[in-house]
């Protein structure tokens, strides 16, 4: 998403600052500024991300459900 969003995003953002009279050179700082932002913004979300607690996870190994080395039986078969 956000490689397709993000060009998306800068491109726009050059566009109107140029249509509406700002210099070529200088088109880019307001979109550097917001880049910068949502960059901030991700690295804060990044750290409120915490580890699954521990009973909601599933404690079945791989051969329980029937992937055993010598088993070609799909899950729904079993």
């Amino acid at each position: 998403m956000a490689g397709i969003f993000g060009p998306v995003l800068v491109n726009y953002i050059r566009e109107y600052n140029v249509t509406h009279g700002v210099p070529k050179a200088q088109a880019y700082n307001v979109t550097m500024y917001i880049m910068a932002g949502l960059f901030v913004i991700g690295f804060i979300c990044n750290l409120l991300i915490k580890a699954v607690n521990k009973r909601f996870t599933w404690n079945r190994s791989p051969h329980d459900l029937g992937y055993g080395s010598n088993s070609r039986q799909s899950v729904a078969g079993a």
